[in-house]
């Protein structure tokens, strides 16, 4: 049986994977509190669950570790993606 990793993460040095079947892909509910963050695909996400909820749909649908991280507090700007 193959093990599909869903994330792979580097603890004291070590790879280890976390079969994608131990990822809650149920569960995509934030608060809507209004505190935006802007991430690494240049999107506006109005808080930081909200950018989480992103990545684990891509984790869960997609399949990929494309993952988005936080550019920086508040929304994204011309700024914020030039290269």
């Amino acid at each position: 049986m193959k093990l599909v990793c869903a994330i792979l993460l580097c603890i004291f040095g070590a790879a280890v994977c976390l079969p994608k079947r131990f990822i809650d892909c149920t569960d995509f509910m934030c608060d809507e509190v209004y505190s935006p963050v802007c991430g690494t695909d240049g999107r506006t996400y109005a808080n930081e669950c909200q950018m989480d909820v992103e990545n684990r749909k891509r984790l869960c649908w997609m399949g990929h570790f494309n993952m988005v991280s936080k550019v920086h507090e508040g929304p994204c700007s011309d700024v914020t993606l030039a290269p």
